[in-house]
């Protein structure tokens, strides 16, 4: 590969290349040939264009949804007849299976919930593990 750069004319030519006259500004040449060879895009300048609009409109949009704030609900005592479960099943349905979601509800309803049963906390096989048993052990104390 460098056997071909190097018998390559043009490369030795532009390897020899040295200004001389006072009237040929190196660096900008150079500079300009780079800003010449860069792509024309200006995309980005759309996208940031479209991006500003979106989120003005969005917020536009959101500024005017705040002044039709739906008014709040109060419950009224009227007459009508409040809804609730029975409290003993129907002759037509089956009955609930002990443990299932209605039959809790319906005991809830008649005496809330029954007592939790109590939990006997095992004793611990050993030493109970903590800063100041480590202490003990190590004699720190």
């Amino acid at each position: 590969m460098s056997e071909e750069l190097n018998r390559d004319p043009l490369l030795g030519q532009l390897a020899r290349f040295q200004p001389s006259s006072p009237a040929i500004d190196r660096d900008g040449l150079l500079f300009a040939m780079g800003k010449a060879s860069a792509p024309k895009t200006r995309w980005w300048k759309v996208a940031v264009v479209a991006l500003a609009v979106c989120q003005a409109a969005t917020l536009g949009i959101w500024l005017m949804g705040f002044g039709e704030r739906p008014a709040a609900i109060v419950p009224s005592k009227s007459s009508e007849p409040k809804l609730e479960l029975p409290t003993t099943p129907s002759p037509a349905s089956p009955p609930e299976a002990s443990g299932s979601y209605l039959e809790m509800v319906r005991r809830w309803e008649r005496n809330g919930f029954p007592a939790p049963a109590p939990v006997n906390d095992p004793e611990p096989a050993g030493p109970v593990l903590s800063v100041a048993a480590t202490q003990q052990v190590l004699g720190t104390d």
